[in-house]
């Protein structure tokens, strides 16, 4: 039986990286595709999945409306699981933050440069990193963030991504 994207979603065990990624590939080319996953976003039990598909089809190349990005950051408040938080840190490599949503995406990372969760932590700072990629004006706050967290940092996973960041500079 043929599932629709939300039904195959919520029926995946949110373990199965060769579930979720079947998944993509069966729902990937439909139209409204990155649509549907942004629309999923404010329903818990179907964040992590649909996070998940959002960053792999960014990270496959999609190229996404400034709305759509809008929308995202809009939404990014409302994750309910570190797992949706990472991804949503993650994907903003390839998702610039539309300048009506700098202060309110800029706090979602802040916050998040506190998480319990190394990896939200350490994707937290590449997120800081974006932001100050894309505006100067955070630059010097950025760098000062980096050295101070360089000397704070416990976790060598997150000194890993700190190290890295500062090194390629703005």
């Amino acid at each position: 039986m043929h599932k629709t994207l939300r039904g195959e979603i919520a029926a995946w065990d949110q373990k199965s990286s060769a579930d979720i990624g079947a998944i993509y590939d069966r729902f990937c080319r439909d139209s409204g595709f990155a649509q549907s996953l942004i629309d999923m976003l404010d329903q818990p039990p179907l964040q992590r999945g649909a996070t998940w598909l959002l960053k792999h089809h960014l990270e496959a190349g999609a190229a996404l409306s400034p709305d759509m990005a809008d929308l995202i950051y809009r939404q990014a408040d409302r994750m309910s699981n570190w797992e949706s938080t990472l991804h949503l840190l993650q994907s903003m490599a390839f998702l610039p933050v539309p300048a009506a949503r700098l202060a309110q995406t800029q706090a979602f990372v802040r916050r998040n440069l506190n998480s319990d969760n190394k990896f939200v932590r350490a994707w937290a700072y590449d997120g800081f990193y974006r932001l100050a990629r894309q505006f100067p004006a955070l630059q010097a706050e950025a760098s000062a963030l980096f050295h101070a967290a360089l000397d704070t940092e416990t976790a060598a996973s997150v000194l890993v991504r700190i190290r890295k960041l500062a090194e390629a500079g703005f």
